[in-house]
């Protein structure tokens, strides 16, 4: 048994997985998504929808960290 991961192995692999997928995503590419992002968790009244924004948010800062 591994020990278990933390916050810095997780920004490495959705990082890593973000970038497979986003081939062309930039930090500033990153962070016009992440604005928007937020503007819809702000507005979003719907808790389960929430928490995908909030998701998705989340995923969008690790790659933003990861790209830095």
């Amino acid at each position: 048994m591994g020990y278990p991961k933390d916050l810095d192995d997780r920004q490495y692999e959705i990082g890593v997985w973000a970038d497979s997928v986003f081939t062309a995503a930039t930090p500033a590419s990153i962070h016009a998504h992440l604005k928007r992002e937020l503007q819809e968790a702000l507005d979003e009244e719907d808790d389960e929808k929430l928490i995908n924004e909030l998701i998705d948010i989340l995923f969008l800062t690790l790659h933003l960290a990861h790209k830095e």
